[in-house]
């Protein structure tokens, strides 16, 4: 039986609620600006940068917007985020984490249960694939990190093909107050539906400092829907299926593949405008503004007018998963 939004959405809700202290049942707003002119572009930051200072654990399913995101059938901007997180109260016996088995033991808690969430939904343990960080020395801040060898060992002990990265793709170093530590990638049948962090140190005035060690990962639920119904956004998410149908009955063409470029820029921006709230920054409006100027070409292409775009943005508006 083929999943939808409300059945993936309940199903994880399930896997985790035994598993964490609480859970997130509202979104981030969306045009939070941690990152300079950005949107939110990943789940429950903030919720996140405040738990090494107040160690518990959580998950939720946050709204999340990347309006700079290459667009393609499985690269949509607006998407929902799965996060697990949890943090380990060190009492202040700050160590190695690279030789402290209280962090290993994190890492490997982590791993089994986000694994475990794969076989949960169905997907079988030899569609997914990893990386893991090989080692590196960091130039700014000053830091050697060294390989990550517990990822190393459970992807090769479970069998899950890996591959080691030695740079800064597997390695996480935030802006300042934000964490740092080795990450694992997760892709199945080439897409990438994952992310694992491990969190042991802290960036403070341009040096890293030790930090209650933090362990979180993400999850893309359309495109967990998509593995699961081995689709793409255009056939698996319900609300992309019908707001494509709302546009071919306006105009033929663009239900050929010829034009689904211009058709996917037309959805995916209406489904961002939609999203998007009065109040935001001024850098915020400037991308907005270039967003719209490169609609336009996909208009003209398909020719809808403004008003036909309105529409599409009223659509995503209503709608409900």
């Amino acid at each position: 039986m083929r999943l939808n939004a409300a059945r993936l959405r309940a199903k994880i809700g399930t896997f985790h609620r035994s598993r964490v202290d609480r859970i997130i049942n509202s979104y981030s707003p969306i045009n939070q600006d941690l990152i300079p002119g950005e949107f939110n572009v990943s789940g429950f930051q903030r919720a996140i940068l405040d738990l090494p200072d107040a160690p518990s654990s959580f998950w939720g399913v946050d709204r999340c917007l990347r309006i700079r995101e290459q667009i393609d059938a499985n690269h949509s901007l607006v998407f929902h985020m799965g996060i697990f997180a949890c943090a380990v109260d060190l009492a202040g016996d700050f160590g190695d984490p690279w030789s402290d088995t209280r962090f290993h033991t994190l890492q490997l808690k982590v791993l089994d249960q986000f694994f475990a969430l794969f076989g949960f939904l169905g997907i079988r343990r030899k569609r997914p694939e990893a990386s893991y960080f090989e080692g590196m020395r960091l130039t700014s801040p000053q830091y050697d990190f060294p390989p990550d060898r517990i990822s190393k060992t459970f992807l090769n002990h479970r069998g899950i093909r890996s591959v080691p990265v030695p740079s800064i793709a597997n390695l996480h170093v935030g802006r300042e107050g934000g964490l740092a530590g080795p990450r694992v990638e997760v892709v199945c049948d080439g897409l990438e539906i994952g992310t694992v962090l491990f969190g042991c140190l802290r960036l403070r005035k341009r040096k890293l400092q030790p930090v209650n060690y933090v362990a979180m990962y993400a999850v893309g639920l359309e495109r967990l829907l998509s593995i699961i119904n081995r689709g793409d956004l255009l056939t698996s998410i319900e609300r992309h299926a019908r707001c494509r149908r709302l546009i071919a009955r306006k105009v033929r063409s663009a239900g050929s593949p010829l034009f689904e470029k211009e058709v996917l820029s037309l959805m995916f921006g209406a489904e961002a405008l939609a999203t998007i709230p009065d109040q935001i920054s001024t850098r915020q409006r400037r991308l907005v503004r270039q967003m719209g100027l490169e609609m336009k070409p996909s208009m003209l292409y398909l020719g809808l007018s403004g008003r036909d775009v309105g529409e599409l943005v009223a659509f995503y508006r209503r709608w409900r998963d």
